[in-house]
């Protein structure tokens, strides 16, 4: 008997564009760009911009993705104030919480809340089903949290993993049984929503949990990937093949 639903949040409950380098890239540097304003406006010392970025650069990207590779998380807060205070200024959590969200401002700028999230996720509630979220960030939960406020999706949940917290990320089973526990829900008794091959798919389904992927394209999947329980083209429909399921 199914129970519960989580779901991912960037690519399918909103949408930032493109997850490719040239999409993710040119925000990652108009974030630097952001964060650097805001230091100067606080009246932080701060480096020139190039060597900021080089910097940022180094200790973002590189941590992350050295974290990624063992399905671990990385801290770019953490990260980013150790390399702040090598010129002198010392963030405090407030500070470092503001910092962050002035980096984000232009990947949320561009974002777009799905038309159909609230409405799911209102019928699936109305219909007794516990629901979840997991996000893989490098962020820490009061960015995230304010980031899901943002778009209106900071009371729909009966739980909130992030990947930050946590310290391990999708497709890492450690996070599933993380959401699942909390849940108060076995593996067979949930299904995992998201629009990751890898990361939602292969990752819920080898937990034990029943996995929709989101296609809006309705492009064939390739030759041995993952395969979900469903494909929908938009989450609209998830209501309707989590009622087979019922």
């Amino acid at each position: 008997m199914l129970r519960a639903v989580v779901f991912d949040f960037g690519g399918t409950l909103v949408d930032y564009g493109p997850e490719t380098v040239f999409g993710v890239l040119p925000n990652f540097v108009r974030g630097a760009r952001a964060a650097h304003a805001w230091l100067r406006a606080q009246g932080h010392r701060a480096p020139p911009f190039v060597r900021f970025l080089v910097g940022a650069s180094r200790v973002v990207l590189l941590g992350h993705l050295r974290a990624a590779r063992a399905h671990a998380e990385f801290d770019a807060g953490e990260a980013l104030r150790d390399l702040i205070a090598r010129g002198g200024t010392r963030l405090e959590d407030r500070g470092l919480e503001e910092l962050a969200l002035a980096w984000r401002e232009p990947f949320e700028g561009s974002a777009r809340l799905d038309p159909d999230a609230l409405p799911v996720l209102a019928a699936l509630r109305e219909r007794g089903l516990r629901t979840g979220l997991i996000t893989n960030t490098y962020w820490k939960g009061g960015v995230v949290r304010r980031v899901l406020a943002r778009h209106g999706l900071d009371r729909p949940f009966d739980v909130v993993a992030i990947s930050c917290e946590l310290r391990v990320r999708k497709p890492a089973p450690a996070i599933f049984h993380h959401v699942l526990a909390a849940l108060g829900v076995a593996p067979g008794e949930a299904v995992y929503v998201g629009n990751q091959l890898r990361e939602d798919v292969a990752g819920p389904a080898a937990v034990g949990m029943r996995t929709i992927l989101k296609r809006p394209s309705g492009a064939p999947l390739p030759a041995g990937a993952p395969r979900p329980d469903a494909i929908v083209a938009r989450l609209g429909e998830i209501p309707g093949v989590i009622e087979e399921w019922l």
